[in-house]
């Protein structure tokens, strides 16, 4: 089995900030003098290296957190269509053809109705599909912190991405999710919980909120 190379650069954003989003991917590959494809859908977009290569140093050298429009960034192997008589089987193949090793999985959805409407198809494949990929897993020694981004748009399209420490959000499809206060005056204050995460970020991690809070209040 030939193996497989991640070529997409592959970013969540808010819905209706596609080509915001795009524009940031395409300003970062052009500085890198690197040749792309662009894909979209709502709620995230991706880049595509036009001569086949991996595209890890163009996702490592553009950090997550100096994007702006990005909820999350990660190296993606091709998409894959999937048969609705057995859709575990090609996700198993692709993993094992690009030779990764990871130390867990995330399912994850565009954020929009779409997306969620595909959570109890996403909940029923999760086990199975674990207890498939087990042999791939790793101890967190070895791994790194690498971790596995299954994204599905669709009940017979994903795409499967990796993730690494330190360059990517640790949120889940990138979004904090905060409790509303029974006796908040208005949602406001979900806004301004969210900014106290984003602008004030824990001790030594530096001092880049401004443009983390754009990413997520836009």
């Amino acid at each position: 089995m030939s193996e497989t190379v991640p070529t997409s650069w592959l970013v969540y954003c808010r819905p209706g900030f596609e080509s915001d989003a795009l524009a940031e991917l395409q300003h970062h590959a052009a500085l890198q003098g690197i040749a792309c494809e662009s894909t979209h859908g709502e709620g995230w977009v991706s880049l595509t290296r036009v001569d086949g290569e991996a595209v890890n140093d163009l996702h490592r050298q553009a950090a997550f957190k100096t994007l702006i429009f990005a909820r999350q960034s990660l190296a993606a192997l091709p998409a894959l269509t999937l048969s609705r008589d057995d859709r575990l089987t090609a996700i198993l193949e692709q993993v094992k053809a690009s030779r990764w090793s990871f130390e867990e999985i995330w399912h994850e959805t565009p954020d929009t109705n779409d997306g969620k409407a595909l959570a109890g198809l996403i909940k029923a494949l999760t086990r199975p599909l674990a207890s498939m990929l087990k042999k791939t897993w790793c101890a967190e020694a070895e791994c790194g912190g690498r971790r596995l981004h299954i994204f599905w748009t669709d009940g017979d399209q994903v795409q499967l991405a990796m993730s690494f420490p330190g360059n990517r959000s640790e949120l889940v499809n990138g979004i904090r999710r905060l409790r509303f206060p029974s006796r908040a005056p208005s949602r406001s204050t979900l806004k301004l919980e969210e900014a106290w995460h984003e602008f004030i970020p824990p001790r030594g991690s530096g001092t880049y909120g401004l443009r983390r809070i754009c990413r997520q209040l836009i």
